[in-house]
């Protein structure tokens, strides 16, 4: 049998004896009947597919363009194209790069839109409960309802979702009624999918760290994508050859969304430390979403470059870390002429206890933690959160910043107060 023939394919290839569905070049859904192909110029199908340029899977044929921009459209990697075995150079042709015309990210909310509006179309299906009703059994069913949870929103800001509360992503506020909502049961976050996709990319949840809500389960596909996605590289080590896409598909990068083990070297105060910790590049090359305004955009944090294919050179850092959410008290500087003496007194007494109570606290567990970085604050200081490692998994013990916040000396009074920015003076009582 000749190669290319319809009796050599059907010997050869199941596949073609499948209907098969698929958007054409108008961005139509259309559907082919076996043994016959979707002619890509013509918008026709046909059976003889002589003189033609074809796929095997899915059966589309047309000119070499076309069928680039076919693959485009139905965001297909490599892996899911069947191409002939007798048309030499087809594969270099459509698929220039190793990992197909899309990103990993593209590919991510591609599979992303087809489940909501899966979800959509099963939103008639869903029985509609009482809040009441559902919040009952959730109670029952998923006891960690019952307590706080810290979460970050997409704002990049610290919450902390009080029990059987969940965090609306859509308004920025905790509610209780999920009737028409779309929701998490772990971490407890609500909202639209697109919305709710970005708070799993934001968190670095992975698909074992998230509970779905039972009209969610289609998009559990979904969410174990983003494990493919956090990992970005190119076979390139010169900036003047890297191309332009690759760059602009780049956010600014940031220093955050990473916790790994660390040492504290130093304490310079009550809030500020230095660290030392190992890094892993690929841990830092993941998709991450950006706010401005309304819109947000979608990016890469950084993606590795490598001529080998691997990134297995780790980053030993010392890190100067602002501790985050939370500002201890520092002396008034000499500048504030309206401060009086006993004020100048009473915060660098304050600032001596906290910094004591930072460094007992560091003591415990021998200058052991886990480094959460949080980003950057309005100085570009790098800031984290701090967890003693002796407690065991940071997500279950209380940072530093909260237990910082609840301690108070007997003498000086509140030695931090919670800070996120702006005049740290209105934040502080001088009596």
């Amino acid at each position: 049998m000749k190669p290319g023939t319809i009796t050599y394919l059907q010997s050869n290839y199941a596949c073609i004896k499948e209907e098969e569905n698929f958007l054409n070049l108008g961005q139509v859904e259309v559907k082919t009947e076996p043994e016959r192909w979707y002619n890509l110029n013509t918008n026709r199908s046909i059976k003889s597919i002589r003189g033609h340029t074809f796929l095997v899977q899915p059966r589309v044929c047309g000119k070499i363009e076309q069928l680039q921009q076919f693959i485009k459209i139905n965001r297909l990697t490599r892996n899911e194209v069947t191409l002939p075995d007798h048309i030499e150079g087809i594969e270099k042709m459509l698929f220039p790069t190793d990992s197909s015309f899309q990103t990993q990210l593209e590919m991510m909310e591609w599979r992303l839109k087809v489940a909501s509006d899966q979800l959509v179309k099963e939103d008639s299906k869903v029985a509609s409960s009482s809040s009441i009703t559902k919040m009952e059994e959730l109670g029952n069913n998923y006891p960690s309802i019952n307590q706080e949870c810290t979460v970050l929103n997409l704002s990049h800001k610290t919450i902390t979702i009080k029990p059987f509360k969940w965090y609306n992503l859509e308004t920025s506020r905790q509610v209780s009624n999920l009737t028409g909502k779309r929701y998490l049961i772990e971490p407890r976050v609500a909202g639209t999918i697109e919305l709710i996709m970005q708070f799993i990319l934001l968190n670095q949840l992975q698909s074992d760290q998230i509970i779905t809500s039972p009209d969610m389960e289609s998009i559990r596909d979904v969410i174990t994508s983003t494990n493919t996605c956090k990992t970005k590289m190119i076979s390139q080590i010169d900036i003047d050859l890297v191309p332009m896409e690759e760059i602009d598909q780049l956010q600014t990068f940031r220093f955050s969304h990473i916790t790994v083990p660390a040492i504290i070297t130093n304490i310079l105060d009550g809030d500020t430390f230095e660290c030392a910790a190992i890094l892993n590049p690929n841990e830092m090359a993941f998709p991450i979403s950006v706010t401005s305004g309304k819109r947000t955009t979608m990016g890469q944090n950084l993606t590795l470059c490598s001529q080998s294919g691997q990134c297995s050179t780790n980053l030993l850092l010392k890190l100067n870390i602002r501790l985050y959410g939370v500002d201890a008290a520092d002396c008034i500087p000499s500048s504030d002429k309206r401060a009086t003496i006993e004020q100048r007194v009473l915060m660098s007494n304050r600032k001596e206890a906290a910094t004591e109570f930072v460094r007992k606290w560091a003591t415990g567990c021998n200058n052991k933690v886990w480094l959460q970085l949080m980003g950057y604050d309005c100085r570009s200081r790098t800031l984290g959160r701090l967890y003693r490692r002796v407690d065991g998994d940071y997500r279950s013990t209380s940072d530093l910043t909260s237990q910082l916040l609840r301690y108070s000396h007997p003498v000086y009074g509140q030695v931090a107060v919670k800070y996120e920015g702006g005049n740290k003076k209105e934040a502080w009582s001088l009596t």
